[in-house]
């Protein structure tokens, strides 16, 4: 309790329970009266205990940190045990928010090791503790969680209805990290079960919320998604729009794989309108990148997809000049399976021709 301090005599009154003191006092003798309230001792315990507490939560951060890097670096098991200590400190401390965080860590730990029983267990209990607290966002955590293990059982719907909840949930908190996380996990539950355009409505939110939080590899993620999705509609105008979108995105930022992969895709989309004259030119434009990144198995791929198209529009001569192309390329990169495959297929070409088989060479060049 704080006493004031005036010029004057003053009159305190101090209430203890139901019963009240009055004390007449000059200011000297209420600055000795206070500082006899006080136990030097007490205050002494109390920020040695507080000195305590700050450093175990320390040590619990460092753990956790500890366990995320382990986890990223896939040694699933040694971020359990980093985990497990972390979340030891917090409950000895009373640290609820980090204690749940724990249990969160060891749930997705667990579900990467396939263990679903074990992670729902945790992930359970950090759902509860967020509702104990009233941490709205660590409960939507929890139930992403649960929705990530139907997901990865294939259990559709079920991970759907726990997504759609987590939204909710981290869309109150305010939390919009954590809401474009699950809403681009609830888009992927859309896309696999077949339902294309509540899964475009959703991918367009997600490129909304990435965009606001100027996150572009979800961003990305989601052009690229919804791209293929208009593609696979067969919805070829927005298709192009939208796989322009992502080459731009990709170039800006410097995603060659990105750019690559959207180049090969638009490239896809005009060779089936027919305009061959522009695919290859966008294919041409994807091995180049290829080239300039020293990507040999990407630069390869992409002059087999040149052949294999080319042959279906029974152009066996430009079929067979990519073909050979790519073989060179596959031999460099010293991919022994791919290079068996299209010796082969070059060979087929050449006996179409009418031209004489070449022997097999070495997968590997000298």
């Amino acid at each position: 309790m704080t006493l004031r301090i005036t010029t004057q005599k003053t009159i305190q009154k101090i209430s203890i329970g139901v019963a009240s003191l009055t004390f007449l006092t000059t200011i000297a003798c209420t600055s000795v009266e206070a500082s006899k309230s006080i136990n030097p001792e007490s205050i002494a315990s109390s920020s040695l205990v507080a000195q305590a507490v700050s450093a175990q939560q320390i040590e619990a951060k460092k753990l956790m940190d500890r366990g995320d890097v382990q986890f990223d670096k896939v040694k699933y098991e040694a971020a359990i045990k980093s985990f497990q200590q972390a979340l030891t400190i917090y409950r000895q401390i009373g640290d609820r928010k980090g204690e749940s965080e724990a249990y969160l860590s060891l749930g997705y730990t667990y579900e990467k090791l396939a263990s679903f029983l074990k992670a729902a267990e945790f992930f359970q209990i950090a759902i509860e503790l967020g509702r104990a607290t009233k941490n709205a966002s660590i409960e939507a955590q929890g139930l992403n969680g649960l929705a990530n293990i139907d997901l990865d059982q294939e259990k559709y719907d079920s991970a759907a209805n726990y997504y759609s909840m987590a939204v909710s949930l981290a869309s109150k908190a305010d939390d919009r990290p954590t809401e474009l996380i699950i809403i681009a996990n609830l888009a992927q539950i859309y896309k696999l079960q077949k339902n294309t355009a509540l899964a475009i409505v959703t991918y367009q939110k997600v490129i909304e919320i990435a965009r606001t939080l100027k996150d572009i590899n979800y961003e990305l993620d989601a052009t690229g998604n919804m791209a293929d999705l208009y593609s696979e509609k067969g919805e070829h105008a927005k298709a192009i729009e939208t796989y322009q979108r992502l080459v731009a995105i990709a170039e800006k930022n410097k995603f060659p794989d990105i750019q690559i992969m959207a180049l090969a895709s638009l490239s896809n989309v005009y060779w089936s309108l027919g305009e061959y004259d522009k695919s290859f030119n966008l294919a041409m434009s994807a091995i180049k990148i290829a080239r300039s990144e020293k990507d040999l198995i990407t630069e390869a791929r992409l002059l087999s997809g040149i052949g294999y198209s080319y042959l279906g529009l029974g152009n066996s001569e430009k079929a067979l000049r990519f073909y050979e192309e790519s073989l060179t390329v596959f031999r460099k990169a010293k991919d022994i399976q791919q290079t068996v495959k299209v010796q082969e297929v070059i060979n087929e070409i050449r006996r179409t021709l009418g031209m004489p088989s070449k022997p097999a060479i070495s997968p590997i060049s000298s």
